[in-house]
């Protein structure tokens, strides 16, 4: 590689709105294939017709996202644009734009420092950008896709020759994403290492049988500053006395190492995750043929440190919880393969230089919905719900700490999760009446903290986070579904469904009045009293003061969860 060159970064925008703009589920599947592209086949073709045959210049290909050292800027610019015209044509309303960097020589510049400043470049160029659908203006007399609301240009079949009403008008966009949906179901069933079929079944499961359907977004906690200090790091590998170009080289090699180490924890933690939800789907089942396909769950993004899948709802929260796990995992497992373990070594060497542990954490976000209800809106209200649980990046800041935070929407109104958190917070007047006494009450205990406590330690295992840890959310839901032996009908619930409905609608009257309540449900059923004891906070009441004054209860996140969580924890994970 001559010492003369320049960077080219060729990146999609606005993905999650171009796989979740339909609700067919074949579509989804087709848009996220057609992102994989952009840093594969079609990356592949264009360095290919630009001459371009250095194995190691590219630095990331990634889904959606690619990175590559060119010999010089005429080169960068027709690869740039053999990957754009591509897009243009094969995944019309895909927004793909590509910068190249000013010329550097490697043996005076710093890398490191010219990946910043394309980076810097590419969010300027991007910003003047007109957006895809300014591509598809509508006339005044038009067909309307369909499924996105596009003017249309085709008519689709998917009918098979079963359905007529399945043949109907599509946009240019929604007929590229219908026929890239075979292969993206291939590769999401290698993802998901089963076979073609299976990932068909699920797909239409989830389309048409599924009642409730969860939009899973998970994303690495911090690893946008690990990859910003890694530079440093690398210039640390180095030998004493090695040239600028060696030390480029060397943060190249560890750039593009990295990078993949991160893509192979998160395909991991995936299939541990998916594996471990299959084996508890499975034993449910007892021998018994399932009703709905085993761990029904399409990957749609899989790659760096992002996750977002579409997964059956009964699933959603005990997959998310198995993949952070794993994630946290990655580092410290027992790998039989060979780059897996060079990958774990790497991940474990950078993030113990950096950071001060060998672990990665993430954050993930659940929203749960209707089957039919707009998946726009379903991955919008789980991305807020994933930013919700990276605070807890703030509660505990000197150790890799995973959480996560999720909600189950009932109504048909838009997912905005500010008004809908505001809706669960009340202003409660002070007990003695004395104005500017009032106090707040937040009616969730968000986020939930995921990492077991013996892997966080007990310098980091908070009072905040051992009253936030998941496993107290878990048993509070075993609380609900504790029985005792009745008179004369064997089990029976300790606490009726009945006292708890009207425990939660006290939840929204106020906080004097569901404390009532619930030491009315203590004395009334002391046979379930350590089920009673397990809904409240460690002080006996149903409240508890966080640090800001707040009052906060757990027992509504509780009822939410428990037609979404199995009779028992998969036994995979870790205890916390």
């Amino acid at each position: 590689m001559a010492d003369s060159t320049c960077l080219v970064l060729i990146e999609t925008s606005g993905n999650q709105r171009y796989v979740f703009d339909t609700n067919k589920r074949r579509e989804n599947v087709g848009a996220s294939e057609l992102i994989r592209r952009v840093g594969g086949p079609w990356l592949a073709d264009a360095r290919r017709a630009v001459g371009m045959t250095e194995a190691n210049a590219t630095l990331i290909a990634a889904s959606g996202k690619v990175l590559v050292l060119a010999p010089d800027p005429d080169v960068g610019r027709a690869l740039v644009r053999h990957v754009t015209l591509r897009a243009l044509r094969e995944a019309p309303g895909l927004d793909v734009a590509g910068i190249v960097g000013e010329p550097f020589d490697l043996a005076v510049d710093v890398l490191s420092e010219q990946v910043m400043d394309v980076h810097a470049r590419f969010q300027q160029a991007r910003a003047l950008r007109p957006g895809p659908d300014e591509r598809f203006l509508r006339l005044p007399i038009v067909a309307e896709c369909r499924t996105s609301g596009l003017p249309a240009m085709t008519i689709v079949d998917e009918s098979h020759g079963r359905d007529p009403a399945s043949v109907g008008p599509r946009s240019l966009p929604s007929a590229a994403k219908f026929a890239a949906a075979a292969q993206g179901l291939d590769r999401l069933a290698a993802a998901a290492g089963t076979r073609r079929d299976a990932m068909q079944e699920t797909l239409r499961y989830l389309e048409e049988r599924a009642e409730w359907v969860a939009v899973v977004h998970a994303d690495g906690n911090g690893l946008g500053r690990m990859f910003f200090d890694l530079a440093a790091w690398s210039d640390t590998q180095a030998p004493d006395g090695a040239s600028r170009r060696e030390r480029n080289d060397r943060y190249a090699d560890d750039l593009r190492r990295f990078s993949d180490a991160v893509d192979r924890c998160t395909r991991w933690a995936f299939r541990q995750a998916l594996g471990t939800v299959a084996r508890a789907a499975a034993a449910d089942a007892d021998g018994q043929p399932p009703q709905t396909p085993i761990a029904a769950v399409l990957p749609l993004v899989l790659g760096g440190d992002d996750l977002t899948v579409v997964c059956d709802g009964d699933i959603a929260l005990p997959l998310t919880i198995a993949y952070l796990d794993a994630f946290e995992r990655y580092p410290d497992a027992s790998h039989t393969d060979v780059d897996d373990a060079a990958a774990a070594t790497l991940i474990s060497s950078v993030a113990s230089a950096l950071t001060g542990s060998a672990r990665l954490a993430a954050s993930a976000g659940v929203a749960i919905v209707k089957r039919h209800y707009p998946f726009s809106f379903a991955y919008d209200l789980a991305e807020a719900l994933t930013h919700s649980a990276k605070e807890i990046k703030r509660r505990v800041p000197d150790a890799p700490c995973s959480a996560l935070d999720f909600h189950v929407l009932y109504d048909s109104t838009a997912a905005d999760l500010a008004r809908i958190r505001a809706g669960l917070t009340r202003m409660e007047p002070a007990a003695d009446g004395v104005a500017g006494m009032d106090t707040m009450s937040r009616l969730v205990a968000h986020p939930y903290v995921v990492t077991p406590l013996d892997r966080l330690g007990l310098t980091h295992a908070s009072a905040w986070v051992r009253r936030h840890h998941w496993t107290r959310t878990e048993a509070r839901v075993a609380a609900l579904r504790a029985t005792t032996t009745g008179d004369a009908e064997g089990e029976v619930l300790a606490l009726p469904r009945g006292q708890l409905h009207g425990l939660r609608s006290a939840l929204f009257v106020g906080r004097s009045v569901a404390e009532a309540r619930y030491a009315a449900l203590r004395h009334r059923y002391p046979e379930g009293a350590v089920a009673v004891a397990a809904l409240g906070g460690d002080d006996g009441l149903l409240f508890w003061r966080e640090d800001d004054g707040v009052h906060e209860t757990g027992l509504l996140s509780a009822l939410d969860a428990l037609d979404f969580l199995p009779a028992s924890a998969p036994d995979d994970r870790e205890d916390a």
